[in-house]
């Protein structure tokens, strides 16, 4: 507990019960974002952060551009760990104009001595106000130009991790915007790069995606795929793959779940019931509207 003084007990009692339905709850704290107390700001900013994206979706209307710009702008360092989250809130309300704005800052000079927390977040709200024609801009800029060693001091590092993020949230929740195979094709990219290659093994197989499987079989044990936990999670992809395909005696395995299974008989079977018991595939992780917004790895695995 902590003490409050009268204008932030007036906040808590006016507070929607948290049996009401989320949105109704959201709408509420929607007001204190922004206000000159940081117990109440962060409290409600708290309230953002467990939710779900698909309630903060619906508070679209509600949502005033201008003021978000002004949060963006805001040069109070204390804001940083938010700016990613009003990026998203700037593309779930924004026009032409404020994807201009977040293209700005996305594409504007690295200063190689800050970490820009919000990257993630700006990306999500610029793709969700330019779409693919932003997709193919980021990519081009951003991925395309690097080469394919980055040391991990390389300040670049940063935006590839938002950009897989965003990719992940662009998967979980606009696939109405974006095709499968454009995602895929995007984040099929960042295998080449030893520092991104076991994580995003992860996304392609909960995304289905078996069109690396040959270039994996043939990594395996090279590389960055030479160590025993990047091998477990070829052979962790490869049973996902195998797994995904029809079991009925009387139906013919899809060639690349007939791959993965050749593939996986040549290997030692006890590590591969390692790890089938340790992992078993690589399985969704549910995110909330807060991590839609962090750039967070997404290195889970689930059995």
């Amino acid at each position: 507990p902590i003490p409050i003084d009268d204008i932030e007990f007036e906040y808590v009692r006016k507070a929607p019960n948290p049996s009401l339905p989320q949105v109704q709850r959201l709408s509420y704290f929607l007001k204190y974002l922004d206000n000159k107390n940081p117990t109440i700001s962060n409290d409600a900013f708290g309230e953002f952060a467990a939710a779900k994206f698909e309630d903060v979706e619906q508070l679209a209307p509600e949502l005033s551009r201008e003021k978000i710009r002004d949060w963006l702008n805001d040069p109070d360092k204390s804001l940083d760990v938010r700016r990613g989250f009003y990026g998203v809130l700037l593309g779930l309300c924004g026009n032409d104009d404020d994807a201009t704005y977040l293209e700005r800052k996305i594409f504007a000079p690295i200063d190689p001595d800050k970490i820009r927390l919000e990257m993630g977040g700006l990306m999500g709200g610029y793709l969700l106000l330019r779409g693919p024609a932003g997709l193919r801009k980021i990519i081009e800029k951003k991925v395309e130009v690097l080469p394919t060693e980055l040391s991990n001091d390389d300040h670049r590092i940063n935006d590839l991790v938002a950009l897989r993020m965003t990719l992940s949230f662009l998967w979980d929740y606009r696939q109405s915007q974006f095709t499968e195979e454009t995602l895929r094709v995007a984040m099929r990219r960042f295998l080449k790069w030893p520092q991104f290659a076991d994580q995003t093994i992860v996304d392609l197989a909960r995304w289905k995606d078996w069109q690396p499987l040959d270039e994996l079989i043939r990594a395996y044990g090279h590389d960055q795929w030479s160590s025993e936990l990047a091998k477990e999670k070829i052979v962790a992809y490869a049973l996902s793959c195998r797994k995904a395909a029809p079991t009925t005696p009387d139906v013919q395995l899809p060639v690349h779940a007939a791959k993965a299974q050749k593939f996986l008989d040549n290997l030692d079977p006890d590590f591969v019931q390692l790890v089938k018991n340790s992992m078993g595939g690589l399985l969704p992780v549910p995110k909330t509207a807060a991590q839609a917004a962090k750039s967070k790895s997404r290195d889970e695995i689930d059995d």
